[in-house]
């Protein structure tokens, strides 16, 4: 036994059936594990396995199967090195090191699954609270043990398996090209998903532009030019790209979300219908009989694709819906048919939190390969992407990631102020801290701020060159606007969801016409995220989805007033459904804005002189009774609207524990 030992131990030929074994065996094993979780996942809850009904019961199990299984492989391979340099001088051969790399592919995913059933059964609060010291103490300890045991118990079976025969390998390798090929095609899955009910009713006439479609998250306007709060502040940062775009652009001047946080204004943006309308809440999505602009495009003939940040804009809430090429940079995508599994959450979180998957140089290098995808084929497209420069944290970068100087760099020496960034954990603090904040600290925490509206524009310059590269920019309507503002004291609060005033319900919008039509013209009129695609419906020849609450006239208000869509007493511009209260709303009819409190209370403000809402009134004006009574009358019809909803579930009724969690780490 000993000479069999010598003899298999030495030489290239055996450690690399050696290497053969444990990659082998570790796939066996490990997928082991996933096959265990799939099966209980079944029973919980087969439709969850894979977007889009029921997948049957080997087509949703396999995906966990395969994906514990390679990746216990690959983990295999990984440790056999080290194991084999530590303990090759040992009696035995290969067989120590081969034991000790399965154990150690067993127990990383197995350590993960440890970890979540932990966090159910204590407090998730306190689990979040003490995760990175947990991570750094008690784990370690857990997986040396765990490594120690089973690479002890599975010396004796390794020992008897190797030098593993060729006969061996059939079977094994059988099982593997079985369960892979079960695999979906993720994307092709998607799409199918996303479009299950969508039918071409006609191809685009010809001519149809293709559209671009940029939305930031927690742009204020007064950050670009020409300052739609009033002028600029000559202190703003510099945003060359996004100047040079708005000087070909039609800029509107009073541009309005349907709310102060993303879900609901996005959710608008993307249906044309108010939040209200469609009975959203906080973890509530679109509903599925929406009609989404995507949707919309694809009947008439447009090709469609999106890259997208910000958990709410995740397959969860529905956002999703008719985009045949969708990714979300906060989601590992090629894993997606086994998503629900521990071990892709446990990525995902570690994807989320340590690498910059939300950063604008990662989500646009995306966007133009989505862009390429899309563009290659016949006919036009529509094509969406988000970005989260500038919400929070907020980021000081690195002089080289501007291409140019940057924008006061430095983070302050403060200790609200961590690492380069004012993180989410300082948001808290610092809204305590309002009342008796300093304005140097004040002053910091929006320098900050504008330090990512400068990486945002270098970023988007660079974006903007690749679609010249690509033949795209010139012939395109680009639109680029922002789900929301972000607040910084104007009204004794911070961040966003808090409050409908100026700084936050307010957004820039822009549209870029193809051949940079109606270069420079500025529309003071207010205007709102629900006009957009009623005005693409018009424009393009689209039918649109009912129950549209918006104009179809975006365009048109660059020249000669067309149309009486915003006269008359139901057509104020309405902001509601803040993130943190209730019962607020906004009604602005230019240029008037009439701010109502949860008791009753009107405020009014002229925002012609006032276009920060600073300085209310001390007399309504004259129009204040027709504007609350419009406002009012829309509140109603979308009221009436929301009942065809109230029954229906929505697309998903509630976001995932990884999405949940992603939205704690932005400060929801």
């Amino acid at each position: 036994m000993e000479r069999r030992g010598r003899h298999v131990g030495e030489g290239f030929a055996g450690w690399v059936r050696a290497a053969i074994l444990a990659a082998t065996s570790a796939f066996v094993a490990v997928g082991g594990l996933g096959l265990v979780e799939g099966v209980l996942r079944w029973f919980q809850d087969p439709d969850a396995l894979v977007d889009g009904g029921p997948p049957g019961f080997l087509r949703g199990v396999a995906p966990f199967f395969t994906l514990y299984g390679w990746t216990g492989l690959a983990l295999a391979l990984l440790f056999l090195g080290p194991a084999a340099l530590v303990l090759s001088r040992r009696r035995g051969g290969p067989v120590p090191a081969v034991a000790m790399a399965i154990a150690a592919a067993i127990s990383t995913p197995l350590l993960v699954q440890i970890g979540f059933a932990l966090r159910e059964i204590f407090r998730r609060g306190w689990w979040d609270r003490h995760e990175s010291l947990l991570v750094v103490t008690v784990f370690p300890l857990l997986y040396i043990l765990l490594l120690a045991i089973l690479s002890r118990g599975l010396r004796g079976p390794v020992g008897r398996l190797h030098p593993l025969p060729v006969r061996g390998l059939v079977p094994i390798l059988l099982l593997m090209a079985v369960a892979t090929v079960q695999w979906p095609d993720w994307r092709a899955e998607g799409a199918r998903y996303r479009s299950r009910d969508v039918a071409p009713r006609s191809a685009a006439s010809d001519g149809s532009p293709n559209i671009i479609l940029i939305t930031v998250d927690a742009l204020r306007r007064d950050a670009l030019r020409p300052g739609c709060l009033g002028e600029r502040d000559p202190q703003a940062p510099p945003t060359p790209a996004l100047d040079a775009f708005l000087s070909e652009a039609v800029v509107y001047r009073n541009a309005w979300s349907s709310s102060c946080w993303t879900l609901p204004s996005m959710a608008a943006l993307m249906t044309g219908l108010p939040a209200r309308a469609m009975g959203m809440e906080i973890y509530k999505g679109v509903p599925g009989s929406s009609r989404t602009m995507a949707e919309t495009a694809l009947e008439n003939g447009y090709r469609t694709g999106a890259v997208a940040t910000n958990p709410y804009l995740t397959t969860d809430y529905g956002l999703d819906m008719g985009f045949q090429d969708f990714e979300h940079s906060l989601v590992l995508e090629p894993l997606t048919p086994a998503k629900n599994s521990l071990l892709v959450r446990g990525l995902n979180h570690f994807w989320s939190r340590h690498v910059g998957v939300e950063d604008a140089d990662v989500v646009l290098t995306k966007a133009v390969s989505t862009l390429e995808r899309i563009s290659a084929g016949p006919g036009p497209f529509l094509f969406w992407t988000h970005l989260m420069e500038p919400h929070l944290p907020y980021r000081f970068h690195a002089p080289e990631a501007f291409g140019r100087a940057p924008y006061r760099a430095d983070p302050p020496a403060h200790p609200l102020f961590r690492a380069h960034e004012f993180p989410v954990s300082s948001l808290e603090p610092l809204r305590r801290m309002a009342a008796t904040l300093p304005d140097t600290l004040a002053a910091a925490v929006r320098r900050a701020y504008d330090d990512e509206v400068t990486y945002l524009d270098a970023r988007l310059g660079r974006f903007f060159g690749d679609l010249k590269a690509m033949g795209l920019y010139e012939s395109a309507m680009i639109i680029l606007t922002a789900d929301h503002g972000e607040e910084f004291f104007e009204h004794g609060g911070f961040e966003h969801g808090h409050s409908l005033m100026p700084e936050v319900s307010g957004i820039p919008l822009a549209v870029r016409l193809p051949g940079a039509a109606a270069a420079g013209a500025e529309v003071r009129a207010d205007c709102s995220l629900l006009d957009i695609l009623p005005t693409l419906c018009e424009v393009l020849g689209w039918e649109p989805p009912p129950d549209l609450g918006g104009c179809p006239d975006l365009w048109t208000l660059a020249g000669p007033a067309t149309d009486d869509c915003r006269s008359g007493p139901q057509r104020p511009r309405v902001v509601e459904k803040m993130l943190y209260g209730s019962g607020h709303a906004g009604f602005v009819a230019w240029p008037w804005y009439g701010y109502r409190l949860d008791t009753g209370e009107v405020r009014w403000y002229d925002l012609e002189t006032d276009p920060g809402a600073l300085r209310p009134l001390d007399v309504p004006p004259g129009d204040a009774g027709r504007i609350l009574a419009g406002g009012d009358a829309l509140l109603s019809v979308w009221d009436g609207i929301s009942v065809r909803f109230e029954a229906e579930q929505s697309v998903n009724a509630g976001p995932s524990e990884a999405v949940r969690r992603q939205l704690e780490s932005l400060g929801y």
